[in-house]
């Protein structure tokens, strides 16, 4: 279901819980990584978004990884590996964000 984005900057700015492995067996988590994908798909412009993005504090995110509508990739409590900084050259882009549409 396509929900609306949130543009709160409270509500983004606080943390969220890491989605367990009990949610994953049982797949409760299913509902909402359709809704982000269908709200990603909606949005016509964006290439992610996260469950904080439709007011859901879970550590989950959706990335659009190709042209066609199958193609996404689903992230649960993800992780920085921050070595990879150290050994490699930064890549500087600009991108948008869903939740704050005026801002790049």
């Amino acid at each position: 279901m396509i929900k609306e984005i949130v543009t709160d900057l409270e509500v983004l700015g606080k943390p969220s819980e890491k989605v367990s492995a009990e949610e994953i067996k049982n797949g409760s988590l299913s509902s909402l990584i359709v809704d982000l994908k269908d709200t990603l798909r909606n949005s016509k412009s964006g290439v992610g978004i996260s469950a904080i993005q439709i007011g859901v504090p879970k550590k989950v995110f959706v990335l659009k990884v190709g042209t066609r509508d199958t193609d996404y990739m689903t992230f649960i409590n993800p992780m920085i590996d921050t070595s990879a900084f150290k050994t490699s050259r930064p890549i500087m882009s600009i991108e948008g964000c869903l939740s704050l549409p005026d801002k790049e």
